[in-house]
């Protein structure tokens, strides 16, 4: 078992009240610890700080004695004024109503990050028209940042902190000052100089730190967690299941395991943030036991649940066929040997779509079938959303060109930083590029049989049950089918510039299935529209089914393809 079992709330869910409930209600019934939201100005909303507003007393007991001393001052910075008062209470309920169910309540964010007031306050954090990561005012910004926190929020459980991600508004990692100070200080110095200055107040308050390896090259991934390594053991390091990002097909993360005498947490995403959202649904159950018995066996003592994304507002995994994520990650983190079927049984009796009268029996049956059914989605997004394990998508959309697709895979999320054999996984040989058609076809097939059995239904299944089954699956398959083609296009044009680049013959079945291809991208850019017109899903379908984005996509790779493959295919 896991010590520390939380779940995560990453989108503006965080400051929803009803939704919150639900999730205290869902963490406490699923015997977890805690709950975590994770906003990148969380911290900021909550408090001013006062002493840059003008609260110069010695000694506050909250928010509202500052503000009775600078209300002038912070009323004219757009996110200040009183807001930080109702902020603090918002959060404060919050921890109060967790508590009563058992549940402890962490705040997470990305640092350092302020309010657009700070630099007009102190403009000597600008150098050249760039924020200087090394100037002197941010230490002393975050601590007292951080002590006004404690004092705003007394029974908050810590705090869990990105340092080294461009996501925050400074950082060492994403520094366009070129000035003498920054020129010198190395990414180790800078990182213990703002944790440090995090740490001592929490610590002084009883409150832990916990410091994210949130970094996307393994040299970074190295600087960060080195330097979080040389300071007090009492910070926890948090390392994601996998590095850079939430890449199911990428290695474990090589630093779960390596980080001295820290404890360390592990963090799962169960949304699907880069494997279809739960509209391309894909339960992970396989691979999350393996990862946390990865972990656990490395001395990992926590684990973290994200069920949403900040990029996609309005929508979570309990929105789809992924809550079985949720569920699964919550039980397998108090035992590992917990099994599919009796995950798959309390997903069922949770969603209340077990026909009336069934009997145990017929429920333990039904939860097999779904197993079997739903159970066998991440080998067809791990087909369909990624090549030979590379990342295709972005966010799980598809690329809008050729380019954008290489770029993606090989560069900005390219596995060969952490997987060297990756090297040639995207290469155009002839062998490599029918390979990847042929696989796309082969999950295309499988996601056509899968949901012909589902369509047969199960006698346990209520009426209600089987159409919300049969609806999800059908916008499964149309997004596995976008998948599909936007791949098998993207890799045979890139065999064909490169064919012609190098001065070599194409063969004529890569010339035929361009060709058909791309017409099949068009007839599918023109059905998706038409699904737009005729159908009311929530937005984030018509994000991934996006018939423009298809269009946009076929019209790219005409225009990169050899112009006299593409004169050669066109009538006269």
């Amino acid at each position: 078992m896991f010590d520390e079992r939380l779940l995560e709330v990453h989108s503006n869910y965080a400051w929803d009240h009803q939704h919150m409930q639900f999730a205290l209600d869902f963490a406490a019934s699923h015997n977890m610890t805690g709950i975590v939201l994770h906003r990148n100005d969380i911290v900021d909303l909550i408090v001013y700080p006062g002493e840059y507003f003008g609260a110069g007393g010695e000694k506050y007991s909250n928010n509202l004695e500052r503000y009775r001393d600078s209300y002038v001052r912070a009323f004219v910075a757009p996110k200040r004024a009183d807001r930080p008062c109702r902020a603090r209470t918002y959060v404060n309920r919050l921890i109060d109503q967790a508590a009563q169910r058992g549940l402890k309540v962490y705040l997470e964010n990305k640092e350092i990050y302020f309010d657009d007031t700070i630099p007009e306050i102190h403009p000597e954090v600008i150098k050249n028209g760039r924020l200087c990561a090394s100037h002197p005012f941010w230490p002393e910004f975050v601590r007292v940042k951080y002590e006004e926190l404690m004092v705003e929020c007394p029974g908050l459980a810590g705090l869990i902190v990105a340092p080294a991600t461009a996501e925050s508004r400074v950082s060492i990692a994403a520094n366009k000052c070129e000035c003498d100070d920054c020129k010198v200080m190395t990414p180790a110095q800078w990182y213990q100089n703002i944790l440090t200055a995090i740490h001592e107040p929490l610590s002084a308050a009883g409150k832990r730190l916990i410091v994210r390896d949130f970094t996307f090259t393994s040299s970074d991934q190295t600087a960060m967690v080195d330097a979080v390594v040389d300071l007090p053991s009492d910070i926890v390091i948090a390392l994601k299941n996998t590095p850079h990002d939430y890449y199911p097909t990428f290695p474990n993360n090589p630093r779960i395991g390596a980080v001295g005498d820290h404890d360390q947490w592990i963090e799962i995403d169960c949304m699907g943030q880069f494997y279809g959202w739960g509209i391309g649904a894909s339960v992970m159950l396989d691979d999350m036991r393996k990862r946390m018995q990865y972990g656990r066996d490395r001395g990992a003592t926590g684990v973290m649940f994200r069920t949403d994304w900040e990029g996609l507002e309005g929508h979570t995994a309990f929105d789809t066929l992924n809550w079985i994520n949720v569920a699964g990650g919550a039980a397998l983190s108090r035992d590992l040997s917990t099994t599919d079927r009796s995950i798959y049984r309390n997903w069922l009796e949770e969603q209340t779509i077990v026909a009336p009268g069934a009997s145990d029996a017929d429920i333990d049956d039904l939860a097999g079938w779904a197993q079997e059914i739903i159970g066998r989605t991440w080998p067809i997004i791990s087909r369909s959303l990624f090549v030979n394990d590379c990342v295709f998508s972005e966010s799980s959309c598809v690329p809008v060109s050729m380019a954008d697709a290489v770029w993606v895979g090989e560069v900005k999320d390219g596995l060969m930083d952490w997987d060297p054999t990756a090297r040639d996984a995207l290469s155009s040989d002839a062998t490599n590029v029918w390979g990847i058609v042929e696989s796309e076809d082969e999950a295309m097939r499988e996601v056509i049989a899968l949901g012909r059995r589902l369509a047969i239904g199960h006698p346990a299944l209520s009426s209600f049950g089987a159409a919300k089954l049969v609806e999800a699956w059908d916008l499964f398959r149309r997004y596995v089918q976008i998948f599909q083609l936007s791949v098998q296009g993207v890799f045979l044009t890139r065999h064909l510039v490169d064919q012609d680049r190098a001065g070599q013959p194409v063969e004529s079945r890569f010339v035929e299935r361009w060709s058909r291809t791309v017409q099949e991208l068009d007839a599918l850019a023109d059905k998706l529209k038409e699904f737009y017109r005729s159908t009311d899903f929530g937005y984030p379908v018509y994000m991934l089914l996006d018939g423009e984005r298809v269009a946009t996509l076929s019209e790219s790779l005409r225009a990169e393809a050899p112009r006299r493959v593409v004169d050669e295919l066109t009538p006269a």
